[in-house]
């Protein structure tokens, strides 16, 4: 089943650093719509236990502008698939989907992976240091910059706007 989000909800998101100490990378956020199937959806896609290989392979596509899906989440940028550019799916690894506007979808997949890399980095965890965190971050902004900024995120100082 699919279930649209839009721009305006998908945005309002909160996702943050699970504050227990587990060793391990680990991420909630409280989701407020009101079709509860896009809610579990979206909670289970952004929870994040000890899948630090399936994680980074995620971050490696979707900062290549690649389609993946691991045995925990999925993306599937719609032009790939669909013809459609524009949109995203985004899957917990059910067959449960949230189509999504690649912006805003963007703008989630980036605010998610900044709270990872920072709860990651405070809580010093091992992976910080391997050699697969270099990547991760060199990916994540990647994907960051792919993602078009909230007009509110936009100063109305900037010549030109």
């Amino acid at each position: 089943m699919t279930s649209f989000v839009n721009d305006t909800d998908l945005d309002a998101i909160e996702v943050r650093w699970r504050d227990e100490p587990t060793g391990h990378l680990h991420s909630n956020a409280t989701i407020s719509l009101s079709d509860d199937e896009a809610c579990r959806t979206l909670e289970a896609f952004l929870e994040v236990g000890n899948e630090w290989d399936d994680l980074g392979l995620m971050v490696a596509c979707i900062a290549s502008r690649r389609s993946v899906s691991t045995d925990f989440r999925g993306v599937t940028f719609a032009s790939d698939y669909f013809g459609r550019s524009g949109h995203i799916y985004l899957s917990d690894g059910t067959e449960e989907t949230i189509e999504v506007s690649e912006a805003a979808g963007l703008r989630l997949i980036s605010r998610w992976l900044n709270v990872l890399a920072d709860g990651a980095e405070q809580e010093q965890l091992e992976i910080t240091s391997g050699p697969s965190w270099d990547d991760f971050l060199r990916d994540m902004e990647a994907i960051q910059r792919s993602a078009p900024l909230l007009e509110s995120d936009v100063s109305d100082d900037l010549p030109g706007c």
